[in-house]
């Protein structure tokens, strides 16, 4: 039996799509106040919905109950749950997991977090303090670091916007940056449930190149066969002393 958890999640949901596809059976570790559609979703994939949450370990102990396999995927980074935050969720919460799985005799836990950036923030503590406690743990593990991903750092919250052929660049927007789906994490966290190569191992992950999101930009026209506008974040274009501005098809700056 395996356990996913943030089954409502994105990368949680297409989790279970895959291993539905393999007919394995899944659990769905899900909130009381989860959305309807989520929940009518993962039933028609077939996982068993367990109601609990990462701040109740109580319903940890009791979700780890006949599971082999749990891939996590949980953080309280988009969330919006009252009592939610990066030391309750992603800090506590994910310890009181590895914990829970530990006792319970979970065989193999799958971690997502992210690769270790030089300044140091409570997320990243967060995650480095679960990733020790697995590595420690009497379980195999494998901790996935994926980089950016696409459907958040491309979309339109964000200033990157297809439908309307609109982008906003920060700085002068010629950085490379290696991007991927959480589509392509979620194949590679299923992926590591019974591979023994996967196991007590660490893996970056990306995707097969990196683009400066003016790259970005540039790629997205030639798809959609039309021009973009581009907002930049550079105040001033002028002067022998001020930066050039980004170069897109069309360029404006903001007011």
């Amino acid at each position: 039996m395996n356990l996913i958890v943030s089954g409502t999640g994105a990368l949680g949901m297409e989790a279970c799509r895959l291993l539905a596809a393999q007919r394995a059976p899944t659990k769905a570790l899900v909130r009381v106040n989860s959305k309807p559609e989520k929940l009518a979703e993962l039933k028609g994939l077939g996982a068993e919905l367990i109601t609990g949450d990462l701040k109740d370990p109580a319903s940890l102990k009791a979700a780890c109950e006949g599971v082999s396999a749990i891939v996590s995927a949980a953080t309280s980074v988009h969330s919006h749950e009252s009592g939610d935050s990066i030391d309750t969720v992603d800090r506590q919460g994910q310890l009181a997991l590895v914990d829970a799985a530990e006792a319970a005799g979970v065989r193999h836990f799958v971690l997502v977090s992210f690769p270790p950036v030089d300044v140091e923030f409570p997320l990243q503590s967060a995650k480095r303090a679960v990733e020790d406690r697995l590595r420690r743990s009497r379980m195999s593990y494998t901790i996935l670091r994926p980089t950016f991903f696409t459907e958040v750092w491309l979309s339109p919250a964000l200033g990157f916007d297809p439908a309307n052929g609109k982008a906003t660049i920060y700085g002068p927007g010629t950085n490379k940056t290696s991007w991927i789906s959480y589509r392509d994490v979620a194949r590679c966290a299923v992926a590591a449930l019974n591979n023994p190569r996967a196991a007590n191992v660490t893996i970056e992950l990306g995707g097969p190149d990196a683009l400066s999101p003016l790259e970005a930009v540039r790629a997205a026209e030639e798809v959609v066969g039309s021009p973009w506008w581009c907002n930049t974040s550079l105040k001033k274009y002028s002067g022998r002393n001020t930066p050039r501005p980004p170069t897109c098809s069309r360029n404006r700056s903001p007011d």
